[in-house]
């Protein structure tokens, strides 16, 4: 009986992990293709905003590359330049800036709009930017990419101009299928991305994006040393979703954000992420060790009591035993 008993236990706690491992991936799984249509969306929608514009093709065609040295003077005084400065109110009150702002009122998530002409330098932006030229920038060469264009997208980080964590999406834009320009969208992850507060089932999961090392990207230090415990197997083939318990007691579902490879003809280049929903192993468990409790509980009293059942049926037995005796002396 107590083996059967301790059966049933170990049973019943894999039933539960299976199921419950099932449900976090699949909601792990749906997060991350709602990301996926999101990230999709936005890109797709930002880069035919600035395509085929009559404005924007006309201020970025006809641009003028500055000298070496005039550019690195303006590049190096731009940072401390005042609002009011001449040469930042005409990025500012640019045709093109006034509808990069117009755009960004319509879309909260969208914190920071650049536009540079196909050198690097800067046209306009919805607000004053670090540094006037661009072209030495990671996402400027990764957008302009050696004059093809490609949609770049770099690995989501802390934007100083907008103040946000921000996943920048960077393009080409083109004037009779030749670049004239490069534009960068800073959104805002916090808006799109609500890690702290997933809900699977009755299970409350913190959220988390890493990258294909492990590492956290955001939101950042809310593992252990900025990293996911236990990285190998399933988890870092980037393919499938799945769920996982991990040698530090977490209950995981994971599942790739995966992006589309081109958008129109051009190619996205793109870090992958991992979506992680995380509980500890514990709370997930804690039904299911009640019910063990409740299992062992009765199971002990089922053997007591067979115990007392049997023990009275000797004793009953053994007392009738004496009794007959008892009467066959006596005659």
């Amino acid at each position: 009986l107590a083996m059967v008993l301790a059966g049933i236990t170990v049973a019943a706690r894999r039933v539960r992990l299976d199921a419950l491992g099932k449900v976090q991936t699949e909601a792990t799984a749906s997060q991350a293709r709602t990301l996926h249509v999101f990230i999709h969306e936005n890109t797709k929608s930002l880069y035919v905003a600035l395509q085929g514009n009559d404005v924007t093709t006309c201020w970025l065609h006809g641009a003028k590359k500055l000298d070496e040295a005039t550019l690195k003077r303006l590049d190096e005084a731009w940072a401390t330049m005042r609002a009011d400065d001449p040469r930042v109110l005409a990025m500012m009150d640019h045709p093109i800036g006034r509808r990069l702002r117009a755009y960004q009122v319509l879309d909260e998530v969208t914190k920071e709009l650049i536009v540079t002409d196909k050198y690097g330098q800067l046209v306009a932006a919805s607000q004053k930017t670090e540094d006037y030229y661009q072209g030495d920038e990671a996402w400027w060469q990764g957008a302009y990419a050696d004059g093809e264009g490609a949609i770049f997208i770099p690995q989501i980080a802390r934007d100083p101009s907008a103040g946000v964590w921000s996943l920048s999406i960077c393009f080409p834009i083109f004037h009779d299928s030749e670049i004239c320009g490069v534009a960068k969208a800073v959104m805002d992850v916090s808006q799109w991305f609500y890690g702290a507060n997933d809900d699977v089932g009755m299970i409350q999961a913190g959220g988390v994006l890493v990258d294909e090392t492990g590492e956290a990207v955001y939101p950042v230090n809310v593992v252990p040393e900025n990293r996911l415990a236990d990285w190998d197997g399933a988890i870092t083939t980037f393919t499938d979703p799945g769920w996982r318990v991990t040698s530090e007691g977490m209950f995981e579902g994971y599942a790739p954000v995966l992006l589309r490879s081109h958008i129109g003809t051009l190619p996205v280049v793109a870090p992958r992420w991992m979506l992680v929903l995380r509980t500890p192993e514990g709370v997930v468990m804690a039904e299911v060790n009640r019910m063990t409790w409740l299992t062992v509980v009765a199971g002990l009293g089922m053997i007591v009591l067979i115990f007392l059942t049997g023990l009275w049926a000797v004793d009953r037995s053994i007392g009738r035993r004496i009794r007959w005796l008892e009467s066959a002396a006596m005659k």
